[in-house]
């Protein structure tokens, strides 16, 4: 983003915690504040392997993975909050680099796709902070990233419970460009969750379209 690059000139970025230059989040930083969260299942927290939906409830979600970095508190939930409310777009690296870390090789045919942010936060923020780590991952994996989902709701689903959650992406979202869709394999991105049910409607939507497998990848996840 030019914004980001000359403000960056005059007021050069620097970790969050510790003020070394060059990184919202240094490598010594992220090892002593932020604590990765065991591989699970996200619906149950069952322990599984590279954070697969476990087998009991994979027969009600089209999600295969939803891989979670960490809890939304503490360093994880300042840094999001720095991202969505400070207009610090540059921490949308750091969290995809993080996130690189705990993701594994997918197939090189993969698609990167973001669950975008209401259009009212986007005017506001002038980007969309899914949108930003989606794409900057897909970079750092060396995989595809492709706009396949349109957001037409401004509603917000904070507080709400997951069946309100459901009913609210129901409303929300739309897929787009389903000619890439057809037969892929698909990696939603997202910044935070909390019950899952988002992803698991857009998983729904996408399996419907023809794609071959969905997983999911979050940096945080908020308990219920």
């Amino acid at each position: 983003m030019l914004l980001e690059e000359l403000i960056s000139m005059v007021a050069p970025i620097s970790c969050y915690v510790c003020g070394e230059k060059g990184v919202g989040l240094c490598p010594k930083c992220q090892e002593a504040y932020l604590d990765f969260a065991p591989p699970r299942c996200y619906k149950c927290h069952k322990s599984t392997v590279q954070h697969q939906v476990c087998v009991s409830c994979r027969s009600s979600v089209a999600l295969q993975h939803l891989w979670v970095v960490t809890m939304y508190e503490d360093l994880a939930k300042e840094l999001l909050h720095i991202l969505k409310f400070e207009c610090s777009a540059y921490i949308s690296k750091d969290i995809s680099r993080i996130m690189a870390e705990i993701l594994p090789i997918l197939p090189p045919e993969t698609l990167v796709c973001h669950v975008p942010t209401a259009p009212s936060r986007i005017r506001v923020r002038g980007y969309d902070q899914s949108k930003l780590i989606a794409k900057n991952l897909a970079k750092l994996k060396k995989l595809q990233y492709k706009d396949l989902i349109n957001r037409v709701s401004n509603s917000r689903q904070l507080g709400a419970s997951r069946e309100k959650r459901f009913k609210q992406a129901k409303e929300a979202f739309k897929l787009k460009n389903l000619e890439l869709i057809k037969e892929s394999k698909v990696l939603l991105v997202d910044d935070v969750t909390t019950s899952g049910a988002t992803l698991e409607y857009i998983a729904k939507m996408l399996k419907n379209s023809g794609a071959k497998s969905v997983d999911a990848i979050v940096f945080a996840q908020a308990l219920d």
